[in-house]
């Protein structure tokens, strides 16, 4: 499995991954990513992405997903070591994540991974018309 910066012709794959993970809002344009966002590729096949908001003092995960088949294979561990060394690179010091109440496999990434619990905390999304 490789980590690479996404690319146009990942769209259609991480669109697909987006959905079959229930993660995509109405009416949010998908088809363009801000940097750094990584994918994680098997085979040819880009099998979940990762995308950061840079911010000081922290930064912000957003967008974590990896396609059914792949979670619990490494992805998201690979995915999550590859950005933490872009993030340190940047100057980021720290970084939040936001998970749903739904999302076990990536709560149980980030408290194994070091994470500490924020307490209760909502997301909200706004979009602008």
């Amino acid at each position: 499995m490789t980590i690479r910066p996404i690319r146009d012709e990942d769209l259609d794959a991480v669109l697909a991954i987006l959905q079959e993970n229930k993660q995509m809002v109405d009416g949010v344009d998908y088809t363009r990513w801000s940097h750094p966002t990584l994918v994680a590729v098997h085979d040819g096949r880009v099998v979940g992405i990762l995308q950061a908001l840079l911010g000081m003092p922290y930064a912000v995960m957003t967008e974590f997903s990896i396609a059914r088949e792949f979670q619990g294979k490494q992805a998201g561990v690979r995915l999550l070591e590859h950005m933490e060394t872009a993030l340190r690179l940047a100057g980021v010091s720290a970084y939040v994540a936001y998970v749903s109440d739904t999302n076990d496999h990536a709560a149980d990434l980030f408290e194994r991974w070091g994470g500490m619990p924020t307490g209760t905390g909502r997301g909200y999304v706004r979009r602008f018309t």
